[in-house]
Order: C-alpha cells, then structure tokens, then sequence
C-alpha cells in the first residue's frame, strides 16, 4: 500500500471490434525487465486502427500480453514503450545473455512517446520481420505459477536477482561529476534515468518510474536517533558560543567560495569535534568537506559537506550535489568491500550563505537521499535571535552525535564476519536494520532474516522474512497502523496472526508530541509490524468471496471500526478459500454520533446496527477517529466519497465493495 500515487488510469475501453485479418500489422516486441533475464522476441499483431492512433492506447493490450505470456502483473501506468537505438536481430535477441549485458534500457533503447503512433515511430523498419520492432518495460511483480507460458519453475513475487542486478548496474553507472550533475539540466536528465536517479522524491513532468523511496530510519537506527535528538538533545553553553560565531560567519556576505568554505569548515570542525577536510577521490572529485576514518587500508567517508557562497550560486543544488557526492565517494574501488558490507549509511550537510541542511543518505539497490531538517537560516537577522540560535546549536549537537555512533557502527560491522555479495541469496544491505521482534504479549525474542521485498516498487516497505523456525512472516514499516482492528479480526479469523506492532528496535521510547497532528497526519514514530505470512490460492477473487467480505464489514463497522482501504491487493483468499484482510494502515474507529446520508444501493447492504448508528448517543470522549491520509490516488478511489485528510466512514468501505472484480 501506498499513499503517493501519481496514477492517471484511463477508463477502460469499450470493446474493439475485431478488424478483417489483413487489417493487423505485426510487431516483434521484447519484455525487457531487471528480474526477467532472458526471454526471446515475441510477435503480436496489433489491429491498424491501433498501430496508427496513440501508443497510449495501446498499453491495456500489452498489460494483458505481459499477464498471459509472462504471468506478469502489472498496470497500464507502468508500460513504457522504447525502439531500439541500433538495428536489434531477432537471432541477436535470442541468445542468452543479451540482456545482462544492459545496464540501463537509456543506454540502448529510446522512449516512445504515448502521445506518438508506433506507425509515425516504427516507420521504415515495420516490414522487417528479422529484427525487434518493440521493447516493452513495467513495473510489477510476477504471480505464482507452474508450467505456465513456458517457464518450468515457480516464479516468486519478486524475482530473486532484481535488486543485485539493480545493485550492480548502479555501481557500474558513476554517471557526471557531482558540481556539473548538479546543475539544473542535468539534474533533470538524471532523474528521467532509473539506473543513476537519486531517489528523493524529484521527478520529471511525465515521470516513468518512482522516485520516492522507504524512510532511510529503516536502514540504520542513527537517522532516527539523530531526529529524536534534534528536539530533546541539551546543549551547552560552550557549543552555544560556537555555533553563535557560525551564525556570524554565514551572516557575512562573501565574495571568495573558497574562503567562504574554508571558514565555515572550520568552525563547522569545532562544532562537531571533528576534523572536517577537503578530501579528493582517486578519480580527482572531491566535496567541500569529508569527515572520514581510516578501517584497514580504506578510509570510511561518514560525513559529506557541500556548500556554495549563495544557496543556488552556479546554477547547483547545493544538496543534489552532496547527494551526487556521497555517491561518488562511495563507489571508489578501494571502498568496495565495506561498500557490498551494508547499505553505506552517510550523514550530509549542505548549504549556501546564511541556510544550512541536514541529509542522510544510504545506497540499498538505489542511491536514497532524504532530508532530515530543513534549510535552516542560520544568520542574524532580528535583535532577539537565541530561539533561533538554540535551535540550530540542537540540530548540530544531534548531528554530532549521529556522527560519533555511525563511526562505532562501521567500526563494529568492518570486525563482524559479513557473507559476500551472491546473486542468488538475499543480502543484509538490500533491506532494514531490524532483524528480530519480542513476541506479542511475551518476553520471547524471535530472530529472522529478509528474504525479499514484496513489490517491485521503490517505495516498498513491506518483506517476506523467515523466522528462526523456518516459519514466514511479513515485515512491513509504517507511521501509523489498525492494530486493534487487525487484532479484532485475527481473533475472527479474517485477519493473518499479529505478532508485533511498535517502535523499530534499537531505538529509545519517542518523546511526547507537543501537540496532536491535524486529523489524517502521521508525526509518527515508524513503527514495525511482523504478521504471519499466508499465502494466496490466487490473485483474484471468486464471487464466493463477496459474501465472506460482507460479513467482515458487518462484524467491523458493529464494533466501530472502519478499514478505509477495500482494493484487491488488501484481500486474500487463503486456505479453505477464507478470506482474511491485509494492510491495516488505514483501520480504525468511527464516530458513532454521526449519521450518514447513505445512497439507496449502498443502504440495502449495510446491517441496521451502522443504518441507526446516528441514535448512539454514547459518549466518544476524547477518541481519535480514523481519518484517510493525504494524496489519495484519484482513480482507484474515484465515487467512493472518500477525500484527503477526510473522515473513514463505513459508507466508504462499501462503495469500495462496489468497485471490486469477482470472476466466477
């Protein structure tokens, strides 16, 4: 489940009558995807009236061939159509290894555009039927199958090379130099790339992949730790001083980068207590200041500094380019084994005159770069600046403390016997820091280890993860979650085992908020769920399954409970064809004082304890309703009612009833 959708689903299309047969034009296509290493050129033959109109209009057709032919499970958003840049030969595309030898589809294929005809993109090269007309790429995930389409062996839902390959291909893209990648342009022409993107949530205007990724916490405890600490560190009247200078040195106005950097780096170094140097890389790149150790024969570069006289002097984001930097840095050869070690946690600062920010950064399969504070002003602007100066001294007091426990934990991990990068086994640096929960309502610590995220999606927070005793669970991480309405159900029935639902491990009880978020706002803390994995009899649901949803909704909405996200992939036909409810995020309670305006269609479904539920004059007392989140995809949840930052109501579980698919 996510929140941030950028969906624009079309309507489906009416039926096509079926054209004469010699009004088809036949296209050889390839499916080019990072976990589906070898597959040979296919024909399909596309009716005129579609070869000739918008490739748009072509993705519902090849979203079906991808399902049928390759058991791949995608949507229409996802197609990307590309041609080959150089002549590909169907007896070329047909040997093995073709594609593992692509690291980026930019690199050989160009984007066809939707709005564009195959007919106007493929003209000339059609009547060739030697050669590869079509490369078709999507994100998705592949269903369980046996002996289907060809493939001999069981597909997982994810493919087990995907993120190694992703990984590797990375590696092997070090792409422009930070100070000129930097650069609006081609900052812009990196995000359209998936290999070199950073992953922080920029995007092109027509973006053909997901540039969000999981809350870095995930991955190390530090950045949590550092975010708790920006509001309850205490600070001390020594590094009250120190940063009051700084703030007088960004307050001036500088014509000398180089001098500008230099001071700063220098008070910066007193701040932090550590020696802050302009450290250049083998291939002669270097950032404005590096905090590194020296493990071994490598130097390890915890701390990246970018800075400019003027934020945005030169044309460059100052924190893109401290992103490009980290990554730069880390992808120096003699680096590689502590590299292929863990995901390469790394804190950043970056700025530009008066303004400074906090990043943190990691690199999984993808470079991910999040901002942990905001552009801070750290001049003197007012004569009463100490709110202003003490905090700004607790952000750099956290940042100092975060620096010191990441060096204790490379430390730590350059000693611990760490398995080698392998393709054909899940590693630790792909995935989350914690590895272990305590059993619900025991004091029983349970060990597991990842086996693979459970959607080809770069935001993915939810893993398959196996326990000690060979049993499977699902991992998944969040800032809010149902778990007395997942409780409720797992007691009915209708619901996989709760095993745990709390604060991610390693990390110290969150200090009270000041105050409540509006309603439909998470401040958090992240919170890890472990629930036990069941495994689906099928992808889709059986009109048998509509009365069972029913009476789930029935029992839910008696108690006073909504589940807010009724779609497919939150409902699982299990053993015995038992339906059982999924993703929880959402799930809470309702006001029972409030009567809704509900249509006739929706009223003939719903039990007369909801219908009269407005006569319940119980008190609700200080009770948080649940609320839908911000960025509500508009498509999947289009004649439902249900808004951004709106109240769940059961009306709108019911609408959403309406708009499943049973097959028979």
């Amino acid at each position: 489940m996510s929140r941030t959708t950028r969906s624009t689903t079309k309507a489906a299309a009416a039926p096509i009558a079926q054209p004469p047969q010699d009004d088809y034009v036949t296209v050889n296509w390839v499916f080019f995807h990072s976990s589906h290493p070898h597959d040979k050129p296919l024909p399909i033959k596309l009716p005129r009236q579609l070869f000739e109109g918008p490739a748009d209009d072509c993705c519902d057709l090849f979203v079906s061939a991808l399902a049928n032919r390759f058991a791949f499970k995608s949507d229409r958003n996802s197609i990307t159509f590309w041609q080959p840049i150089e002549d590909l030969s169907i007896n070329k595309a047909c040997k093995k290894g073709w594609t593992e030898s692509i690291t980026d589809a930019e690199d050989v294929f160009n984007p066809i555009p939707l709005p564009v005809s195959f007919a106007e993109s493929l003209d000339g090269q059609i009547d060739d039927k030697k050669r590869v007309h079509l490369v078709v790429t999507a994100e998705g995930h592949y269903l369980s199958l046996k002996k289907n389409a060809g493939h001999e062996e069981e597909r997982d839902t994810v493919g087990d090379f995907s993120q190694f390959r992703k990984y590797r291909a990375f590696v092997a893209k070090k792409g422009l130099s930070p100070s000129r990648g930097a650069k609006a342009s081609a900052y812009a022409r990196i995000q359209a790339k998936s290999i070199e993107a950073i992953h922080d949530g920029r995007h092109p205007k027509h973006p053909r992949f997901e540039t969000i990724a999981p809350p870095i916490e995930i991955f190390n405890p530090v950045f949590g730790r550092f975010l708790r600490r920006c509001r309850t560190v205490e600070t001390s009247k020594k590094d009250l001083i120190k940063v009051q200078e700084l703030m007088q040195l960004a307050s001036e106005i500088w014509d000398n980068e180089r001098e500008y950097a230099l001071k700063i780096r220098a008070k910066l170094s007193e701040v932090l207590r550590v020696s802050l140097s302009k450290e250049e890389n083998a291939d002669q790149t270097s950032a404005d200041g590096v905090y590194s150790f020296t493990l071994g024969y490598m130097r390890i570069p915890i701390f990246i500094m970018e800075l400019k006289k003027e934020y945005g002097e030169g044309g460059c984001d100052a924190s893109t380019q401290a992103g490009l930097s980290m990554k730069r840095s880390w992808l120096q050869v003699d680096r590689t084994s502590m590299r292929e070690k863990c995901c390469c946690p790394t804190l950043i600062l970056a700025g530009g005159g008066p303004w400074l920010g906090v990043l943190g950064g990691v690199l999984t399969d993808k470079l991910i770069i999040q901002r942990l504070t905001d552009m801070m002003w750290i001049g003197d602007s007012s004569m009463y600046e100490d709110g202003r100066l003490y905090h700004v001294t607790q952000a750099l007091v956290a940042l100092r403390e975060a620096l010191r426990e990441l060096k204790m934990f490379y430390k730590s991990l350059y000693s611990q016997n760490i398995a080698k990068l392998d393709p054909k086994l899940p590693h630790p640096r792909f995935f989350p820091y914690p590895t272990s929960f305590t059993e619900k309502m025991t004091t029983i610590s349970v060990d597991f280890k990842y086996l693979k995220p459970l959607q080809d999606d770069a935001r993915c927070v939810t893993f398959l993860a196996e326990t000690e005793d060979n049993s499977l669970v699902v991992v998944k991480f969040v800032d809010r979650y149902g778990r007395e309405v997942h409780e409720f159900l797992a007691e009915e029935g209708h619901a996989p085992r709760l095993r745990y639902c709390g604060p991610l491990l390693l990390q110290p009880d969150q200090p009270p908020l000041s105050s409540l978020p509006p309603p439909g706002l998470s401040f958090g803390p992240l919170q890890m769920v472990v629930m036990d994995y069941v495994e689906p009899l099928s992808e889709d649901l059986p009109v048998t399954a509509r009365p069972q949803i029913e009476e789930i909704l029935k029992k839910l909405h008696k108690r006073g409970c909504v589940f807010g996200d009724l779609r497919e992939p939150n409902i699982i036909l299990a053993k015995r064809n038992k339906i059982q409810f999924i993703d929880f995020d959402w799930a809470g309670s309702y006001d029972k004082t409030i009567r809704d305006s509900i249509p006739e269609e929706i009223r003939e479904l719903i039990s007369a304890d909801v219908l009269d539920a407005g006569n319940d004059n119980q008190a609700q007392g200080t009770t948080t309703f649940a609320h839908y989140p911000r960025n509500l995809s508009v498509e999947v949840f289009s004649n439902t009612g249900a808004e951004d930052l709106q109240p769940i109501r059961p009306v709108h579980d019911w609408r959403m009833l309406k708009k499943l698919v049973f097959l028979d």
